[in-house]
């Protein structure tokens, strides 16, 4: 009996050594398992940073172009603006030259008059003698 104490104790150190060794490899996998499952997590974690930063980046572009477009818009108004001040001034230009024109032909026909008033005149002088 005291053998097959000895033999199921040896048994038993035998059992305990494999069952430490195949525990000591069971936490070997599992460290490994963590150091990967930390470093994916990790890259997510990259990932969604880069993903917010992404989102803004699109926001900050969209109310770039709003405000590309509102201006566009104002730079339009202004054009028309121009477009019709512009109308406006050239048929100012066309009534000035019309005006000048009527003045010349006026200050045309004033010295025109003074000139057969003078001849007039002269000629009325003549014939008084």
């Amino acid at each position: 009996m005291m053998l097959s104490m000895e033999q199921d104790f040896k048994d038993l150190v035998v059992e305990q050594s494999s069952l430490s060794a195949s525990a000591t490899k069971t936490m070997e996998v599992l460290r490994s398992k963590q150091a990967y499952m930390a470093a994916r997590e990790e890259r997510l974690a990259e990932r969604e940073r880069g993903v917010v930063v992404h989102e803004n980046q699109v926001a900050e572009l969209e109310k770039t172009r709003n405000r590309v477009e509102s201006l566009q818009s104002e730079v339009k108004a202004k054009d028309n603006e121009v477009a019709g001040l512009s109308a406006a001034v050239a048929e100012l230009q066309k009534r000035a030259n019309v005006s000048l024109s009527e003045y010349n032909a006026l200050q045309k026909e004033l010295e025109d008059a003074k000139t057969d008033h003078l001849r007039t005149s002269e000629e009325n002088a003549w014939l008084r003698g």
